[in-house]
């Protein structure tokens, strides 16, 4: 613990497997024990999704059937999970370095505030030169949860806040 204008605070940390374990059917629905790492948990890929061709106009993009997407245009795609980030953490959603081998590229890191709670929205592209396959359920990236120090005053209640399916720009 550190004193910072007396305010006494604990070093923010990134939480391990135990965390995941311990509280993970509370953090994320549906839950699967199988997709805890040492210091993540693994994402996958939701049932919705919008791509944005040259025009920047968003096409529905049905996931029932098999998918190829495209070389440069970007895929809006959902998570399969519904997250729910405590108001003490914050996370950070990556790649799993094995869909950046593949080719996919994901427009910055997310970052969930604390308290939001819904499905998550990837921005994603690639430079392959032949379509990549997008298949539901398929692990492909992952949430880091940090702890904050302190719990944050107001949870957040942004525009995506209890998002059900993939977002567009709002």
């Amino acid at each position: 613990m550190r004193y910072l204008g007396g305010w006494r605070m604990a070093a923010s940390m990134i939480l391990t497997d135990r965390y995941f374990l311990e509280y993970g059917p509370s953090l994320v629905d549906p839950w699967d024990p199988a997709l805890v790492n040492p210091a993540s948990l693994d994402l996958r890929m939701g049932v919705t999704a919008l791509v944005l061709g040259s025009d920047h106009l968003p096409q529905p993009v049905d996931l029932a059937a098999s998918y190829g997407h495209p070389p440069q245009q970007t895929l809006l795609l959902s998570t399969l999970e519904t997250v729910r980030i405590p108001v003490d953490c914050a996370g950070i959603v990556r790649l799993k370095s094995s869909s950046a081998r593949a080719g996919w590229r994901l427009a910055g890191a997310e970052f969930l505030d604390p308290g939001f709670e819904g499905i998550i929205t990837l921005s994603l592209s690639h430079g392959a030169t032949d379509p990549i396959e997008v298949t539901v359920g398929k692990r492909f990236a992952q949430l880091i949860l940090l702890r904050t120090e302190g719990t944050a005053l107001a949870a957040y209640q942004g525009k995506y806040q209890g998002a059900t399916q993939v977002q567009e720009a709002k």
